[in-house]
């Protein structure tokens, strides 16, 4: 089992005044941090330097006269204007939505849909800024080699289940958090329970993970009583998991796991209360959030690469650019 402990601190000003996190979450997109079409084909044609940019070959204004900028095998981008670039770098660091990322996983979140020429240079000194982060993050700490991991070839071929806990116990009764992780994709979920029992293990994994994503093949754990108990063996049996657990002095293959829980639990950290026990209303954002992010192993988010097809999040627009017939009759 992995234990943390969390270490969270309130910042004031941060919570609305609303009865649910789904309220208080959402109200935390405030009027600065919307970018709507409206807003951005207006600060471009306010901005020199996007209207220099649409004399070049490779921009171009689609009907809605919003300026995209296409480079060589690229997809489509917006162009952002000066004034937007930090509206643009808070929505993709701050919210629930996408839960104060490191660098790289924030470049290529941005990347997917927007450009400025200095994209990379811009969103390393604004995470260097960032309070919470410097507050919360450990940072990267030396260790040995990870050694080779399970061989996984598509979505389900190895997943890991694991249990991260005690939590402070919330006002809803959860005091542990049941992760589940796909070695190829890293598409991942969390579930909040009370107890870390075989009996509710077993449900949680069933109808919760399997109805949603599937059967798995491989099904790999550590050896806690929870995962090594005749009622999962039997479970796995029925269902054709061939059951997988470390070994007590060798759990190099588990390192895709706790890399994904120190990931969560930095991201909850930044917004549950001062005394945690809200800690699993903020579970479904980080997950959306890990969901979404392109992974640094992959390079594409693991919502892509399960779905084929981006996460559209609460804070983004419909960036497809909208093209007349011509337009249209030359692109085929």
């Amino acid at each position: 089992m992995s234990e943390y402990v969390y270490t969270v601190e309130h910042r004031p000003g941060t919570w609305m005044r609303h009865a649910d996190a789904l309220s208080r979450s959402l109200n935390m997109i405030g009027k600065d941090l919307v970018l709507s079409k409206e807003i951005i084909r207006c600060e471009q044609e306010r901005d020199d330097l996007c209207n220099k940019y649409r004399e070049y070959e490779n921009s171009w204004t689609d009907e809605d006269r919003i300026l995209y900028r296409q480079g060589p095998k690229e997809q489509l981008r917006v162009v952002i204007p000066a004034t937007l670039i930090h509206t643009v770098l808070a929505n993709y660091h701050e919210l629930p939505f996408t839960a104060h990322q490191g660098v790289s996983r924030t470049v290529g979140f941005i990347s997917r849909k927007y450009w400025w020429e200095t994209l990379r240079d811009d969103v390393s000194p604004f995470i260097k800024r960032c309070d919470a982060c410097a507050k919360r993050k450990t940072g990267r700490r030396l260790t040995a080699p990870l050694g080779e991991a399970l061989a996984a070839r598509e979505f389900l071929d190895v997943v890991s289940l694991d249990v991260v806990g005690p939590l402070p116990v919330t006002e809803k009764g959860s005091k542990y958090l049941l992760t589940f992780i796909d070695h190829i994709t890293r598409f991942c979920d969390a579930i909040p329970i009370a107890r870390q029992d075989t009996e509710t293990i077993g449900r949680e994994f069933v109808t919760k993970i399997i109805t949603q994503v599937g059967v798995p093949k491989k099904l790999l754990t550590d050896r806690g009583a929870s995962f090594t108990s005749a009622l999962i063996k039997e479970t796995c049996k029925l269902l054709k998991i061939q059951k997988l657990q470390t070994s007590s002095y060798h759990t190099q293959a588990y390192g895709v796991c706790e890399r994904m829980h120190k990931l969560l639990i930095d991201m909850l950290s930044h917004f549950v209360r001062k005394d945690a026990k809200n800690w699993d209303e903020y579970v479904p954002y980080a997950i959306m959030a890990y969901r979404a992010m392109p992974h640094c192993s992959t390079k594409y988010s693991p919502c892509y690469l399960v779905f084929g097809r981006d996460m559209q999040l609460p804070i983004e627009d419909d960036w497809k650019p909208q093209l007349s017939n011509k337009e249209l009759g030359d692109n085929e």
